[in-house]
């Protein structure tokens, strides 16, 4: 009938755990048929990124959905007007993001999107307002916007994963 069925799995790392497992028991027609090929995503790298994220925010959302309102536009109208763009803390952001992390592995960060969508979730939920004309995020909100979503466990659970593994690994590699 000319149609192929396709599985897309989407996971975290521990499948490729049981990728190896499926090996040790002999079972490589699993793994020849659900696990062809596996993708590693990465997290936000660099404020480059996380901007370009935020600017999603500005410009690429919509809320409500069909509205052809922005998320920034739909918390902030009229500071939107007004030139408002939460991409604007991106550098303030990232740097909180590279001080909150352990050291031994800021020159790696690999963020993962949950505790960027959960940050700006919590400024617009804080701050946002139909009324505001101007709108000013200082770096104690950012950091407190950080703090809310576990970013500190999670990067030092990491770190301490990475302490375990072979000298010069890269976080994220």
């Amino acid at each position: 009938m000319g149609y192929r069925f396709t599985v897309v799995s989407v996971g975290s790392h521990e499948l490729t755990y049981q990728h190896e497992v499926f090996a040790m028991a002999e079972s490589a027609y699993l793994m020849a048929r659900f696990m062809v090929r596996s993708q590693m995503f990465h997290g936000i790298r660099n404020q480059a990124e996380l901007e370009y994220v935020l600017n999603g925010y500005d410009e690429q959302s919509e809320w409500p959905e069909n509205s052809g309102i922005s998320f920034t536009q739909h918390f902030f109208p009229r500071a939107f007007k007004a030139g408002f763009r939460i991409a604007e803390i991106s550098e303030s952001m990232w740097n909180i993001f590279v001080d909150l992390a352990p050291e031994r592995i800021q020159k790696y960060l690999n963020i993962p999107m949950e505790h960027i969508a959960k940050s700006v979730e919590y400024l617009f939920r804080e701050l946002g307002s139909k009324n505001l004309i101007h709108v000013h995020i200082n770096e104690e909100l950012i950091r407190k916007s950080i703090k809310q979503t576990a970013y500190e466990q999670h990067m030092y659970a990491i770190s301490l994963v990475l302490g375990r593994n072979s000298k010069g690994a890269k976080f994220g590699s």
